[in-house]
């Protein structure tokens, strides 16, 4: 594993918020290693907007020791639209990462958020790592923008892994120092047994369920039709709720619990009798490699989602479209069942996607990059 270096992580997610590959890897990575995360910019307008649900649904993630946090300062809006308000921002930033004087140069870049190259071009490092999990511009920022600016990052980076196949070919237009680097769940998390949380079994069986963010890329409307037809099936939606309030689903038998510690995930999954991915068929997550899938399985409880090519090469899982083809999904599911059998299947199906070996085969290749 790497250790005795200085990583420099240009995130597209708060260190605070829902823990996904980002936070999970740098976590890892500052038990050996000196790290600086640095948050996402946010303008004032978009903090001012949403202060009220985010501090609802807040969390407060553990720093540990060896990772220094930075809180960008508020920038200009649009700056992932319009190139002035990206210059500027990119200015703030640049000099709020200069006053991290001890962890500059780093020995390694490791960057989620394309917007931020002009940072890496400023301050060279012996590595630049750029992990892409996502198709930025399907978010809807300005694509001629955010292509430009990713292209100039695949460009300079050393090491390009990225989490879905579909991502492969549009990394591989720039470079051919692209590597799959799927998802995962962590290992240490899901070994060990876990109360299901007394909210949870106050729920009446059978439990479907989602542990994860609340927002635009779930398919509300498809989970309340399915949640209409089956009132007797208790949906459980548990995570922090997104930008879009007024879309969650609303039935007698649809829960929202709110959200949860990452300690207390296991926990909530393994109360489910089934757990769901809803994600809607859009541009985006054609290219997303759903986390949960891996935890589900993980947890040895059946996984029923929308179709995602990603999950195509997951054993286990079903992939079903519209309101019938979910509902008949979700009832094969549920007549699997839970026995010891089913669970040790599942478990045996994701356990080549342990966060812990897709982290030790990041850091050979990368060990043989600063080696060479």
């Amino acid at each position: 594993m790497l250790q005795d270096l200085k990583i420099a992580c240009l995130s597209t997610s708060s260190w605070h918020a829902l823990w996904t590959r980002k936070q999970w890897i740098m976590n890892q990575l500052a038990k050996k290693n000196s790290i600086l995360y640095v948050d996402p910019q946010e303008s004032l307008t978009y903090k001012t907007r949403w202060w009220g649900r985010r501090r609802a649904s807040a969390g407060r993630s553990p720093i540990p020791e060896g990772l220094q946090l930075v809180h960008p300062w508020s920038v200009l809006p649009f700056g992932k639209h319009w190139s002035i308000a990206h210059r500027v921002n990119m200015a703030l930033l640049s000099r709020q990462v200069h006053l991290c004087r001890d962890l500059l140069p780093p020995d390694i870049w490791w960057v989620y958020d394309p917007a931020a190259v002009p940072i890496v071009e400023q301050v060279k490092g012996r590595l630049v790592i750029y992990d892409c999990v996502d198709r930025h511009s399907a978010y809807g920022g300005y694509r001629g923008l955010l292509d430009r600016l990713e292209s100039r990052l695949l460009r300079r980076a050393d090491l390009v892994f990225v989490t879905a196949r579909g991502l492969l070919d549009h990394c591989r237009a720039c470079t051919n120092e692209v590597h799959f680097m799927p998802n995962g769940y962590d290992e240490a998390l899901f070994s060990r047994p876990v109360p299901v949380p007394t909210a949870l079994q106050e729920i009446p069986r059978p439990r479907l369920g989602f542990v994860g963010g609340l927002g635009h890329w779930l398919d509300m409307e498809l989970l309340s039709a399915v949640a209409k037809a089956r009132p007797e099936w208790s949906f459980v939606l548990v995570g922090p709720v997104g930008d879009r309030t007024a879309l969650l689903p609303n039935a007698p038998n649809i829960h929202l619990l709110g959200r949860c510690s990452r300690e207390e995930v296991p926990g909530y999954i393994a109360g489910f009798d089934a757990g769901l991915v809803p994600f809607r068929e859009t541009t985006l997550t054609r290219t997303v490699n759903p986390l949960k899938a891996y935890e589900y399985l993980a947890a040895g409880v059946p996984v029923v989602s929308t179709p995602m090519p990603e999950l195509d090469e997951v054993e286990m899982v079903r992939q079903s479209h519209g309101v019938d083809g979910f509902i008949s999904a979700i009832e094969e599911a549920l007549a699997e069942g839970r026995d010891t059998d089913w669970i040790q299947r599942r478990k045996a199906a994701v356990a080549p996607f342990s966060q812990q070996r897709i982290l030790k085969k990041m850091s050979t290749l990368i060990e043989e990059k600063l080696g060479g």
